[in-house]
């Protein structure tokens, strides 16, 4: 179950490389379970929206927008998301990160002629994206 790597080898064979270049999906403690059930689903999933920029992967839980939980550590600036750590490719395999630089986790694109990273969302800032 959970997040699945495969790797092309040819004669369109795909071999899972799942345990070779993945670590441990992110667990909660039964005290984070019990904090975040009431807002949201309670288990991190891959916010994979940078990937055709970026070979970056983000686990989140997607909370209530209408009752974000700012006041928490795993909060970020982005609709109403709690972060659970990057996925960052090595050209060997994935390595989970705490914080990015921007590099890695780029803004989202905006309309030509606005500056870089003014999109609403991104125009917050990110507790977990250094400059």
């Amino acid at each position: 179950g959970g997040v699945r790597a495969f790797r092309f080898e040819g004669q369109g064979r795909l071999v899972d490389v799942s345990g070779e270049v993945l670590p441990a999906a992110p667990t909660l403690s039964e005290e984070e379970v019990r904090r975040y059930q009431a807002y949201a689903e309670p288990v991190p999933i891959l916010d994979v929206s940078r990937l055709w920029q970026v070979p970056v992967l983000r686990w989140v839980i997607e909370s209530d927008p209408d009752a974000p939980l700012s006041d928490d550590p795993r909060y970020y600036n982005d609709w109403a998301y709690l972060h659970f750590g990057f996925l960052v490719w090595t050209g060997q395999r994935f390595e989970l990160k705490d914080k990015v630089d921007r590099s890695r986790w780029p803004c989202r694109p905006v309309a030509e002629g606005k500056p870089a990273c003014s999109d609403a969302l991104d125009s917050r800032g990110d507790r977990f994206v250094t400059p």
